[in-house]
This record gives C-alpha cells, sequence and structure tokens, in this order.
C-alpha cells in the first residue's frame, strides 16, 4: 500500500484498535469517505500472509464487531468482493448456496 502523508493525516491514518484485523480496509474505506479513490492494479502479484507470524486460525472478535459497526453499509453490499465467495470464513473459498438455488449438472460429459 502506498499513500500520500496527508491522505493519512486527514483520514486519521491506521486506527489501532484494529491492531491486526481490517485495519488496511478501514484505512481505505476512510479514504473513500474523504473523497479519495482506492486504486488498484489487476497486474501487480502480490503475496500477504494475513496472520503468518501470530499462528492463529480465527480473526479477533473484538476487532471483527468494531469493523462491522463501523461499516455495515460495506459489508452488507462490498463492491468489490466476489458473490461467489463466502463471507463466513477466512479462507475465501467458495460459497456453499442454498440447495433451492445450487445448479445440478443435466448431463454427464464423457
Amino acid at each position: 500500500m502506498a499513500t500520500r502523508r496527508e491522505v493519512l493525516e486527514s483520514t486519521g491514518g491506521f486506527d489501532e484498535e484494529l491492531a491486526v484485523d481490517y485495519n488496511d480496509i478501514d484505512f481505505c474505506l476512510k479514504a473513500i469517505q474523504a473523497g479519495y479513490r482506492v486504486v488498484y492494479t489487476p497486474y501487480a502479484e502480490l503475496l500477504h500472509f494475513e496472520g503468518a507470524s501470530l499462528g492463529r486460525k480465527e480473526q479477533n472478535s473484538k476487532e471483527v464487531g468494531l469493523f462491522l459497526k463501523r461499516w455495515p453499509s460495506w459489508v452488507a453490499s462490498d463492491p468489490y468482493y466476489n458473490l461467489n465467495l463466502t463471507r463466513t470464513a477466512l479462507d475465501f473459498s467458495l460459497d456453499s448456496f442454498d440447495d433451492e438455488f445450487a445448479c445440478e449438472p443435466t448431463s454427464t460429459y464423457n
């Protein structure tokens, strides 16, 4: 992530209450709210080992609660999140849709 100092200062920067989870997303949403644009490139290949040094398997529930309280409309309809992915697991696996909407193959391919 790269940003100008002016953006950090005008948005209050990273929230220390979100020390591990959501601090980057919270900052970007504050920047958008302040009228700045968040730009990304789909051509960059980045590796991020979220919490790898912490050796944890779950998110910090306090930080999750704070983020959900602060950004409920974004969480409910995030325009950048793939609707086919789960919102309940940390691994971004495919969502297990209701059986009513599940697609069953209509024929067998050989």
